[in-house]
C-alpha cells in the first residue's frame, strides 16, 4: 500500500467526521478550526534564511496573542528603545547574548524566559552564536484609516 499525500487524505474526510474520525481527519480539523489546539511550528526545523529578523510569526485572524521567532546573527544588537504598549514574554530558543537595560546588561542563554513590561527600555546584544528568541504578547489592534469627525 502506498502512502497518500495530505491532500489525498483530507478529501476522504466527511465533514461530520473531522473531529472524531481517523487521525488524518482530526489533523485537518485542527488546521481548519482555529478554536482547536494544534502545533504551529517546530522551531528547530525552520530554514537558516532569513538570517536576521522575524523568521516565523503566528497567523490567523481569530486569536488574542501575537508571537514571533526573532533571529539575530552573531555580533548584532538592537539598541535600547522603549517597547510597545504591551507586555512581552521572551523565551531564548538558541544562542546567547544579553538583555540590555538602562542600568546594565543581563546575560541571556538558551532556555531563559524574560518578561519585558510594556513601555520599558530594553535592547539586545548577541553572542558568538547569535540569538534566537520567541516573543509572545497580547495582540495589538491594527491601525485603521478612517475619517476625522
Amino acid at each position: 500500500m502506498t502512502e497518500s499525500s495530505s491532500a489525498d487524505r483530507t478529501e476522504h474526510c466527511p465533514e461530520s467526521s473531522t473531529v472524531g474520525g481517523p487521525e488524518h481527519c482530526r489533523e485537518r480539523a485542527a488546521e481548519d478550526d482555529p478554536r482547536l489546539p494544534r502545533v504551529l511550528v517546530n522551531s528547530s526545523q525552520l530554514p537558516a534564511e532569513p538570517a536576521r529578523g522575524a523568521v516565523w510569526s503566528i497567523t490567523g485572524a481569530e486569536r488574542d496573542l501575537d508571537s514571533n521567532l526573532i533571529r539575530l546573527p552573531p555580533g548584532e544588537r538592537i539598541d535600547l528603545h522603549v517597547g510597545a504598549e504591551v507586555d512581552v514574554l521572551i523565551h531564548v530558543v538558541s544562542g546567547a547574548g544579553a538583555l540590555l537595560l538602562p542600568e546594565g546588561e543581563h546575560p541571556l542563554r538558551a532556555g531563559d524566559v524574560a518578561l519585558l513590561p510594556r513601555r520599558s527600555r530594553r535592547g539586545f546584544r548577541t553572542g558568538a552564536d547569535g540569538l534566537e528568541y520567541l516573543t509572545v504578547h497580547r495582540r495589538r489592534q491594527s491601525l485603521q484609516i478612517g475619517t476625522r469627525r
